[in-house]
């Protein structure tokens, strides 16, 4: 009898072993571990947080939050990183239709010398301001000179006409440095093929476009 009671009491022993290792195993999983050191925000904390940084901003805050000026490209975050890749890449696809992302890696690491060169975001007075120089020019059909006015009264019947072929270009160029818009008008002279600069003032044969 006796050898059956110290069986029965082992049992117990085990029964209250394995009772607690399952215990340690049902609180592991009931509590999991965050590997994330990012605080989750609500999306009304998210609004208040937003509401905060733009009224900062309205109130004349330069840079309201920033715990350190920024000084170089090192000191910016992956997030900032990527969005002036964005920036550079759409403005070279908006001026290049060859523009690729790898054509923009090429070229960030020049982008952000030039954005921080003599600039810091906690520099006093206003940004410095690139000298631009460039000039857009475009050219357009503005008119024809109509072979008989009495009978032409627009551009259309001077077109379905096989005698009205004189056209009239207007070519419109602006530079920033000096900023000048500038106009002109030009045909090509029927005797030596070459466009020309032409006066339309005081022509009553002109059809416009």
């Amino acid at each position: 009898m006796p050898p059956q009671r110290s069986s029965r009491a082992g049992s117990a022993a085990q029964s209250s072993h394995n009772s607690n290792r399952s215990v340690v195993k049902r609180d592991g999983s009931d509590s999991p571990i965050y590997l994330a050191s990012t605080a989750l925000v609500t999306p009304e904390e998210a609004k208040q947080a937003r509401k905060r940084f733009f009224d900062a901003l309205g109130e004349g805050v330069a840079y309201p939050g920033m715990r350190k000026a920024i000084t170089s490209a090192d000191q910016l975050t992956e997030v900032q990183l990527k969005r002036c890749f964005d920036i550079l890449h759409a403005c070279g696809s908006a001026t290049d239709v060859c523009a690729t992302l790898v054509t923009t890696r090429a070229s960030v690491d020049g982008f952000l010398d030039a954005v921080f060169h003599d600039w810091n975001s906690d520099k006093e007075g206003d940004l410095v301001k690139p000298e631009l120089e460039f000039m857009v020019e475009a050219e357009c059909v503005a008119g024809i000179i109509c072979t008989t006015p009495d009978y032409h009264h627009n551009i259309s019947a001077c077109r379905a006409s096989d005698t009205c072929t004189a056209a009239i270009s207007a070519i419109i160029s602006y530079s920033c440095n000096p900023a000048m818009l500038k106009m002109e008008f030009t045909m090509v002279d029927p005797f030596t093929g070459q466009s020309e600069a032409f006066c339309p003032l005081g022509r009553a044969d002109i059809r416009w476009a």
